[in-house]
């Protein structure tokens, strides 16, 4: 599995928009030919941590907001983040549109 190829590929995306913690999860299970979420988790928190050194911020699902202004979390300390995934793991299922963290860069780093 070639994580520093996603990890690119991520950073690319999110200097146009939000990235959602279920598109980190399927990228890694179409990557490692799986759909057991307990093999994606720790190359999945690998990429989380890969892009929050990049400079994104986690932050709240658009459905817990107004799904227009990005809220970044008051923690943005990676492993912080990567111990909330962790606690909101226990599940035998894909993350969906309403788990976070999700993930964007700050609107001054943007292009």
């Amino acid at each position: 599995m070639n994580l520093d190829a996603l990890l690119e590929g991520w950073l690319g995306f999110g200097e146009d928009d939000w990235i959602a913690l279920w598109m980190l999860f399927d990228d890694v299970a179409q990557e490692l030919d799986t759909e057991d979420p307990n093999e994606i988790l720790e190359p999945l928190l690998t990429l989380v941590r890969g892009l929050l050194r990049h400079g994104f911020l986690a932050g709240d699902s658009p459905a817990d907001n107004d799904s227009v202004h990005f809220k970044p979390w008051p923690n943005q300390d990676p492993e912080a983040v990567v111990a909330f995934i962790r606690r909101e793991w226990p599940r035998d299922d894909f993350p969906s549109w309403g788990d976070g963290p999700w993930l964007a860069l700050p609107r001054a780093s943007r292009h």
